[in-house]
């Protein structure tokens, strides 16, 4: 049996805000933070991966405060 943890219960929703800038330097775009892959394989990745990439986002976010 697959172990499912309470976070991923949820659906998670995509970060865009529509302004859409990549940042060739940090890898990212400047109005969401996620990567080109992330970007590109949002719609096909689990929840659990969507998880992690909002985490890393809000972490990203808070060091650029």
């Amino acid at each position: 049996m697959e172990h499912q943890t309470k976070r991923t219960t949820r659906r998670v929703k995509s970060p865009c805000i529509g302004t859409c800038l990549y940042d060739p330097v940090e890898n990212y775009c400047i109005g969401c933070y996620r990567t080109p892959a992330e970007i590109t394989n949002w719609m096909s990745m689990t929840e659990d991966e969507k998880y992690k990439a909002i985490k890393r986002i809000q972490a990203q976010d808070r060091r650029n405060g």
